[in-house]
């Protein structure tokens, strides 16, 4: 069995670092409908299959907007 995972770290600044562990992007909806999905640039395999390796576990970076 394995499970997928996304990580999410928000800032005090209105930022956020996302790690993906083979999980479809989060979805950011906005106030005003725009809808945006962080990818990565890399992808590390689901939770389980495999030791994880800091290749693999990059975080992407967004800035969040009030609102």
């Amino acid at each position: 069995m394995v499970t997928t995972a996304v990580l999410a770290e928000i800032g005090a600044g209105h930022e956020a670092s996302f790690l993906n562990y083979g999980h479809p992007e989060p979805m950011l909806v906005r106030r005003d409908g725009i809808v945006d999905f962080p990818r990565p640039p890399t992808y590390a395999l689901p939770l389980g299959l495999d030791a994880h390796t800091v290749a693999g576990d990059q975080a992407v970076q967004h800035r969040l907007r009030t609102g």
